[in-house]
């Protein structure tokens, strides 16, 4: 492929007898030599030194469009864009001078006159003699390279664009509340920034439509002042798409009676965003086309500037707080004394709360731990847990009743307005403190002082529960005489009055009365036990129900009388009735359950728990009810459905398949069978969560062995 051939000679004689061999090897390495410039896929060539291409292998070809042919008819400076020229003949007269640049990037221009960007490196050819005779030139297309540099350069260029515009726009925003002046600020930045003459500023108002608050270039009063529905014309349309918006050849929607906007040939308009959600808009306007650079980075301010707006909301917003905050200051330093009253109450009721918990926890494992002793009689074994029965139910009323003022403090406690039977309820509940009265040798009597509605609207639960704290407190604390509880009802007005003839209460006393864990004295709190939470919640609770709870009257060592009242509006067929109304009574008590009363009895029980599961099948067992176990609500749900039971009992925290979808699972199948939740939440707002589901009844945890009984008797298939 040479034209001229070039010789490599070596002038020292061989001093051995196989310098034909020598030769011979030589002639091979220049051979491959040839044939490595030959397929290299950068153009290689040799030129004499006025410039003749001698030699031009396959990948000068490739890179400039030559064939070898027409290029050894060539000088190189035909291969120069016409403005490079005269940077190559000084090359090839400094190269006679013997001068070499070796390595050059410059410009050189193909067959089909493209200009590519070459990276060239030189070398020196001599003859035999050493004397220079021309140049080798290796010669890289590095085009695309330099493309790359200008685009990332470009992008440098970008960036720094978009930096400054953005630090400027800052400053301009920094401080500003009144959203028209902080409009008037960015397009004051803006309109310049982007080379535009014009921009209007919108706001999203409270009707949810775009207002103008700003113009920049025009008097506000040449700008359009109608509001603009989110979708309407190009500023709507921005607003809904969310992406800015180029378009020539429009007036802005906020000059379209304005002589100023005469000539504007091209719109930017973006939206302002803040978390996503449009809250302006702004419109640009200029006499020429806006670049791609404008339309960036206002996509990119526009978050910016949506922080800004809704700072300067925030800031009027704290701005109105502040001047609030500083009036309610003078009562909060008025204030002061009770808040400091309030602190001590707190450690007082956290120090209260761990001693009322530990106590009873403490006699449970101190006498289940006498209850192994193998030494013990049949006495002592009651008798010990009678004392661990006794601390456990002190332990949940406990539980109970701090969770309940805790919600009733957050304001958190939830209330159902029902129809119920006042008598029926009054039965049921006198049965029960009947009992304790009994026990403590005492009289319990109920009566009425007038006639009273047999139907009343209130809390039954709740009410309840404050009659069990407010009547239970007066069995607790008599020791001999009477507690009596008088109804009356006047207007919508239900009155509970309670008096006792037990060890009453002293003037000093009274103060803490309505305080937690507050009682008679330290010496009353160990005879009688109780934590003084009862009052609390049960005060609460009575105003939550319309009502109050109040200390009527109290002789120390005499007795004390309470008065508890609700609210309940008049229902229009209810009727009025008298005390003897009160001995409707319901259900069973132990006292009264007859052996195996569960005989026959299908039940299903779904318990996780192996040591609940033993209790209940234990309890069930010895009433003669035939109990089948799961473990998971999975499980429990494909028995039902495949086997004969009377009634389901179904905890609701389970692996796998909890109650609540467990039995969502078995109504949706048409299962008809009574299912009943065991839950160790007692919230009225659980049962009203299991009623939801599909349950039929409601027991909470732990499971109290005569409420099981009782609720499962009506369930005993009749022979």
């Amino acid at each position: 492929m040479l034209k001229k051939p070039v010789r490599l000679q070596n002038n020292t004689k061989s001093k051995h007898p196989n310098t034909d061999v020598s030769r011979m090897g030589s002639d091979e390495k220049f051979r491959r030599m040839a044939t490595v410039i030959q397929d290299s896929n950068d153009a290689i060539t040799f030129q004499d030194l006025d410039g003749n291409i001698l030699a031009w292998n396959r990948g000068a070809e490739q890179i400039y469009g030559y064939s070898e042919v027409e290029a050894l008819d060539m000088n190189i400076v035909d291969i120069v864009p016409t403005n490079y020229q005269e940077e190559q003949r000084e090359f090839l007269s400094a190269l006679k001078r013997g001068e070499l640049v070796s390595t050059l990037e410059t410009k050189r221009k193909t067959k089909d006159g493209r200009i590519v960007d070459v990276w060239l490196t030189n070398t020196k050819l001599t003859d035999d003699k050493g004397n220079l005779t021309g140049i080798a030139t290796t010669e890289r297309d590095i085009s695309e390279r330099k493309k790359s540099e200008a685009s990332l350069q470009e992008k440098f260029r970008e960036l720094n664009y978009l930096r400054e515009g953005q630090i400027a726009l800052s400053e301009k925003m920094r401080g500003e509340q009144l959203i028209s002046k902080l409009g008037q600020s960015i397009l004051s930045h803006l309109v310049p920034f982007t080379n535009a003459q014009i921009g209007g500023f919108y706001i999203v108002n409270d009707d949810k439509k775009l207002k103008l608050v700003a113009c920049f270039g025009l008097e506000i009063s040449e700008c359009t002042a109608e509001p603009i529905e989110f979708g309407d014309g190009l500023v709507g349309q921005v607003a809904v798409e969310k992406h800015p918006l180029l378009k020539e050849g429009m007036l802005p929607s906020f000059a379209n009676n304005s002589s100023g906007a005469l000539g504007m040939t091209s719109l930017l308009i973006c939206p302002i965003l803040y978390e996503n959600n449009v809250i302006g808009v702004i419109e640009l306007a200029s006499s020429h086309s806006f670049s791609d650079h404008h339309r960036i980075f206002l996509s990119h301010v526009s978050e910016n500037i949506g922080i800004a707006i809704n700072t300067s909301v925030v800031r009027k917003k704290i701005q109105k707080q502040n001047e609030a905050l500083n009036k309610a200051q003078v009562l909060l330093e008025e204030k002061a004394s009770e808040l400091e009253k309030a602190s001590r109450y707190k450690t007082e009721f956290l120090t209260h709360m761990s001693h009322e918990i530990r106590t009873p926890i403490g006699a449970i494992l101190g006498f289940s731990d006498l209850l192994k002793s193998p030494g013990n009689s049949k006495e002592e074994d009651r008798e010990y847990m009678t004392v661990v029965e006794r601390n456990c139910n002190q332990l949940l009323r406990l539980i109970d009743d701090i969770l309940d003022l805790s919600k009733v403090e957050a304001g958190k406690m939830t209330f159902e307005n029902i129809e119920f039977s006042l008598p029926e309820l009054m039965a049921d509940f006198t049965s029960a403190m009947r009992l304790r009265a009994i026990e403590k040798k005492i009289k319990f009597d109920i009566k009425t002082s007038g006639l009273i509605p047999d139907f009343v609207y209130s809390d039954p639960h709740r009410l309840r529960q404050i009659l069990n704290n407010v009547v239970g407190n007066a069995i607790k604390f008599t020791n001999e005489g009477y507690v009596e509880l008088t109804i009356s009802f006047s207007g919508s007005t239900l009155r509970f009055e309670c008096r006792d003839t037990g060890i009453g209460i002293s003037k000093a006393q009274e103060e803490k009365l309505f305080q937690p864990f507050s009682q008679a004295d330290q010496s009353t709190t160990r005879k009688y036990g109780g934590t003084g939470l009862g009052l609390v919640l049960s005060r609460n609770i009575a105003e939550s129900l319309g009502g109050k709870l109040e200390l009527l009257l109290a002789t120390e060592n005499v007795g004390s009388t309470f008065v508890i009242e609700v609210q309940s509006q008049a229902l229009p067929h209810t009727t009025l009735v008298g005390s003897d109304a009160l001995a409707i009574g319901k259900g069973f008590h132990k006292n009264q359950l007859p052996r195996l009363v569960l005989n026959g009895l299908k039940v299903l029980l779904v318990e996780d728990s192996p040591d609940n599961q033993f209790l209940i099948t234990t309890y069930l067992n010895k009433e003669g009810a035939e109990v089948t176990s799961a473990s998971d609500g999975a499980e429990g749900a494909e028995l039902a459905m495949h086997g004969e039971f009377d009634v389901l009992l179904m905890d609701i925290q389970m692996p796998i398949l909890d109650g609540h979808e467990a039995t969502k699972k078995l109504r949706a199948s048409q299962y008809k069978k009574p299912i009943i939740a065991l839950t160790a939440h007692a919230m009225l707002e659980e049962r009203t969560k299991c009623l939801q589901s599909g349950f039929t009844e409601f027991l909470t945890k732990p499971i109290q062995r005569d409420s099981l009984i009782e609720t499962l008797i009506q369930y005993v298939p009749s022979l």
